[in-house]
């Protein structure tokens, strides 16, 4: 048959998976697995090698197609600073930069081309290790950053020599912190502001989209600058809420349902290589309430199990 088709699904949409939720409620392992340092399919994989694994799938199905290539970066931002987990030793400043089509990227951040789920797999594993962490009252391993996966595709149609390109954020947001409740002070209380602040001024660019306003504040701070493009417009956005069913973090459960509530109130119009479909940003819902308007459940996690 000749060498046509309609648009593969490989190429992702501009968009981007959040995990957020309460301090100590297993974010990073939605984004990693919970499976410890193995990082494999076979030990609860998290949503960043699911995602790898599906897409790597879907590409080799159109190889007989389409030429592809597939790039993977990692940063955290670390108190308004980005760094590159996949890069450590360069002395180097990654700077926030749009290009002229408004995608946002970060300058000298190391992008590593990858060809399978085990190279995703191992840049994944490398990165987590080298993220910042701290032992707080409320978590042994509090995680003191965001940190961003960034997966880029690029798609050739042979014989048309059409190309398409796509990129998925995969973001752990680190968890609001009550300083009263995680008793930190001087380096760690500096963190813990720095998170409040940075998922402070998501909320207001979430609260600025859900009302349709005509200025969205994403210059506020660094990390809505960088996902600005999977945010509003044309992406497609899904949050996974991490809460934990200790009664004595009930008040912290209250502030991530009330975030959530602000992603549900997003409505987008994801559009790739032409075509245009209606979504809207979803967020999943707690197990045990009754989900709405087709959100999947989610799965509330113990907070002693591990880190944030």
């Amino acid at each position: 048959p000749p060498v046509t088709r309609p648009p593969s699904a490989a190429v992702p949409l501009p968009g981007a998976l959040m995990a957020a939720g309460t301090a100590a409620a297993l974010r990073t392992q939605s984004l990693s697995c919970g499976g410890g340092d193995q990082l494999s399919l076979d030990e609860e994989p998290g949503m960043c090698l699911l995602a790898a694994d599906q897409l790597f799938t879907m590409l080799g199905q159109d190889s007989r197609y389409t030429a592809f290539s597939v790039t993977f970066s990692m940063v955290e931002l670390y108190c308004q600073r980005y760094i590159d987990l996949l890069d450590l030793g360069a002395q180097k400043s990654l700077k926030l930069r749009m290009t002229a089509e408004g995608e946002a990227y970060l300058e000298n951040a190391r992008e590593e081309r990858v060809g399978d789920f085990e190279e995703v797999r191992r840049l994944l594993l490398a990165g987590l290790r080298a993220r910042h962490q701290r032992a707080t009252a409320m978590n042994a391993e509090s995680s003191r950053s965001h940190v961003i996966c960034i997966m880029k595709v690029s798609m050739t149609f042979r014989g048309s020599g059409h190309e398409r390109r796509g990129k998925l954020l995969l973001v752990d947001l680190a968890g609001s912190e009550r300083v009263k409740r995680s008793e930190v002070s001087g380096e760690a209380l500096r963190e813990a502001i720095e998170v409040n602040r940075s998922l402070s001024a998501l909320g207001d660019v979430l609260s600025a989209l859900s009302r349709g306003e005509a200025h969205v504040p994403y210059r506020n701070h660094e990390l809505t600058q960088l996902m600005q493009d999977s945010l509003g417009g044309s992406a497609k956005t899904l949050m996974f809420l991490n809460l934990s069913p200790n009664a004595c973090s009930m008040d912290e459960t209250k502030v991530s349902l009330d975030f959530a509530q602000k992603v549900k109130g997003v409505t987008n119009k994801p559009q790739t290589g032409g075509s245009t479909s209606r979504s809207s940003s979803r967020t999943t819902t707690p197990r045990h309430s009754s989900p709405r308007h087709g959100s999947a459940a989610s799965t509330p996690h113990h907070p002693s199990a591990a880190a944030t």
